[in-house]
């Protein structure tokens, strides 16, 4: 924007793509201007008229500008692909003789990265490798998660990580890898960790695994570089990593103090700051009552009690004071 008051403008401006550039970002910032408002419970509003391309400019980019915290957040789903699929080689005319004794089993895990919200507006990086070579093991998930960060353009302060119920991602060490992963990250200032329902969810990691599966259909794979080939050229997939980095994070839970039944929660959160269980109360508060306030009618400074004697000695018909409400 310092550009706009520079001197040498009027010399820059000769250039054609420089005045492009300019007038580009005029327009924008024209747009946004008049047609961006905000309704009565103070939420954005694009006119209808606009083309739906312009509407999803204008609030991405005003998105990218926000720090709300709807939208200063980055999603990560973290999942396996059954092996069902992956015992090489892959062929459509299996000879007998090659059982699955002889085949080499392969595993694939998949981080999945949501940057922006809605739908289909994620990326897939997958991770293909031979059973039993890296043992997927809370270390693994954690390795993966880290590579996972490295892949982000901007660093969010909050982090939602949603992963299965399976032990080595409901685990201390997972919980303390975090808290470790959090420290180190200045940026960061919160991570989420969320575990769904066993057996109750398909999430969109799980479309991604069937769209590989569909997409394998009759192709044959000979071997491990085949399969890592085929994921390449994969449209539904961002990145392959055969070869990650896989840190030990196993030393930390020597160093936690375990909270009885911490791993049996849904939902388990991070933080960074001290007064946020403070807030969280706070909230908790400010919230309106389910049931309107009790009255009592044995306090005579209760104000719905006052106001009903007061009548009542005046001579209007008060008719009888209503009892307590029972609540089950």
């Amino acid at each position: 924007m310092d550009s706009f008051g520079d001197s040498a403008l009027p010399q820059l401006q000769k250039r054609g793509l420089y005045k492009k550039s300019i007038e580009s970002l005029a327009d924008a910032i024209e747009t946004i201007s008049e047609n961006v408002q905000f309704n009565s419970i103070n939420e954005i509003m694009v006119p209808p008229a606009l083309s739906s391309h312009q509407q999803r400019v204008i609030i991405r980019t005003l998105c990218a500008q926000s720090r709300d915290k709807d939208v200063d957040n980055t999603v990560f789903l973290i999942d396996g692909m059954s092996n069902r699929h992956l015992k090489l080689p892959r062929l459509n005319d299996r000879p007998k003789f090659v059982t699955d004794a002889l085949r080499v089993t392969m595993v694939l895990t998949t981080v999945q990265i949501g940057e922006i919200n809605g739908a289909n507006k994620f990326s897939n990086y997958d991770y293909p490798g031979i059973q039993n070579v890296f043992s997927h093991d809370s270390s693994y998930i954690l390795s993966l998660f880290l590579d996972g960060l490295l892949k982000l353009r901007a660093m969010p302060s909050c982090l939602t990580v949603v992963l299965d119920s399976a032990p080595n991602n409901k685990s201390y060490a997972i919980i303390g890898g975090m808290g470790v992963i959090l420290s180190k990250i200045r940026p960061v200032q919160k991570i989420v960790l969320l575990y769904p329902s066993t057996g109750h969810t398909h999430l969109s990691v799980d479309g991604h695994f069937g769209t590989l599966s569909q997409s394998l259909g009759n192709t044959e794979l000979m071997d491990p570089t085949d399969l890592i080939s085929f994921l390449e050229n994969n449209s539904s997939v961002k990145d392959v990593n055969a070869y990650p980095t896989v840190y030990d994070f196993t030393g930390i839970q020597e160093r936690m103090d375990k909270i009885q039944n911490l791993c049996s929660n849904s939902q388990i959160i991070l933080s960074k700051d001290e007064d946020a269980f403070r807030q969280t109360i706070t909230l908790l508060n400010q919230k309106t009552r389910k049931v309107g306030i009790t009255i009592n009618n044995n306090d005579p400074t209760d104000p719905h009690v006052t106001i009903l004697q007061y009548l009542k000695e005046s001579g209007y018909p008060t008719g009888r004071i209503p009892k307590n409400p029972i609540i089950k």
